[in-house]
């Protein structure tokens, strides 16, 4: 598990990572992680 994967993030199904090593891995935080950080 990467250290974004511990804070919700998910990596893009059908998204390889680069060829370089450089090249980061597509990844995106869902809407449901985003609200539930801004709830009061």
């Amino acid at each position: 598990m990467t250290f974004h994967e511990t804070l919700g993030f998910l990596a893009l199904e059908g998204v390889s990572e680069g060829l370089l090593v450089s090249e980061p891995m597509p990844m995106f935080l869902g809407i449901e992680t985003i609200a539930t950080a801004l709830a009061p």
